[in-house]
């Protein structure tokens, strides 16, 4: 659905240039999901945008960084790598879910 919706998005004011997609999130991508680098181009200004989106458990999060955001991408993944423990703990624990 990501790569229809930046196809459509591909002239316009806001516009998206470049994307690439890579299957997998989290280090080494061991996560389910996937990771798009996109460039963001308007009249004014080209960004980065980085966007993930990963499955743990029954949860699905969209995690969305643009431009620079002083976040590296080895601590995104260390945050994601620690929400599923968390959720994998508290899925183990009485009354987790």
């Amino acid at each position: 659905m990501s790569e229809a919706k930046d196809a459509a998005a591909k002239s316009g004011a806001t516009r998206i240039g470049a994307v690439e997609y890579t299957e997998g999130a989290g280090a080494g991508g061991k996560l389910p999901g996937f990771v798009a680098q996109k460039t963001i181009e308007n009249s004014k200004r080209t960004q980065s945008v980085t966007l993930t989106v990963v499955r743990l458990r029954s949860y699905v999060f969209e995690i969305m960084c643009v431009g620079d955001t002083g976040v590296a991408r080895d601590a995104l993944d260390a945050a994601l790598a620690d929400v599923a423990k968390m959720l994998d703990d508290g899925a183990a624990a009485p009354g987790g879910k």
